[in-house]
C-alpha cells in the first residue's frame, strides 16, 4: 500500500511539473507596419510613417520590400543619402531586385555627389538587366529609359 501511494504521489510531482502548453503570442509581421506606415503617410505624418517602416526592416530583415518602400520616403523627401543607404541594404538583402537597383540608381544620380552619375548608370543598368531576367517588360522600359536620361545628363 505504501510503495502505490509513494507511486501516485510521483505520478502527480511529475505531472505537475510538467511543462505547460505554451501559448502562442502573435508578433505582429512587417506587413502590419507597412500598412500603418502607408496610413501615416496619407494622414502626413512622415514621422510616424518612417518610424512604421523603420519597424518593418526590424521585424522582417530578409524582405527587401521594406527597404524599398522606406528607401521611395527617403527619395520623396529629398533625404538622399538616407535612401540611398537604404535602398544599398535592399541590393544586400535582395541582389536580384531590380525594383531596388532602379530606385537606388535615381537616389544617386538626384544627389549628384562626385562619381555618382557613374554609380547611377550602373545601377540602372542592373536593374535593367533584373528585369530583362524577369522578363519584366514594363518596368524593363522604364529602367531602359532611366539609362538612356542619365546617359545624357553632363
Amino acid at each position: 500500500m505504501k510503495r502505490l501511494l509513494l507511486g501516485l504521489a510521483v505520478i502527480v510531482l511529475l505531472v505537475g511539473c510538467g511543462s505547460k502548453p505554451e501559448q502562442k503570442v502573435q508578433k505582429p509581421n512587417s506587413k502590419e507596419y507597412i500598412d500603418a506606415g502607408m496610413n501615416a503617410l496619407k494622414e502626413g505624418e512622415i514621422v510616424n510613417a518612417i518610424k512604421n517602416f523603420d519597424t518593418a526592416i526590424k521585424v522582417d530583415p530578409r524582405n527587401p520590400e521594406n527597404y524599398i518602400v522606406l528607401g521611395q520616403v527617403y527619395l520623396r523627401l529629398k533625404n538622399y543619402q538616407a535612401a540611398i543607404d537604404t535602398l544599398s541594404a535592399a541590393t544586400k538583402v535582395a541582389p536580384n531586385s531590380g525594383e531596388a537597383y532602379y530606385f537606388l540608381a535615381t537616389s544617386r544620380m538626384m544627389r549628384q555627389n562626385p562619381g555618382d552619375k557613374e554609380q547611377a548608370i550602373e545601377d540602372a543598368k542592373m536593374s535593367a538587366e533584373i528585369f530583362l531576367r524577369n522578363n519584366d517588360q514594363e518596368r524593363l522600359k522604364k529602367a531602359i529609359v532611366l539609362v538612356q536620361s542619365f546617359s545624357q545628363v553632363q
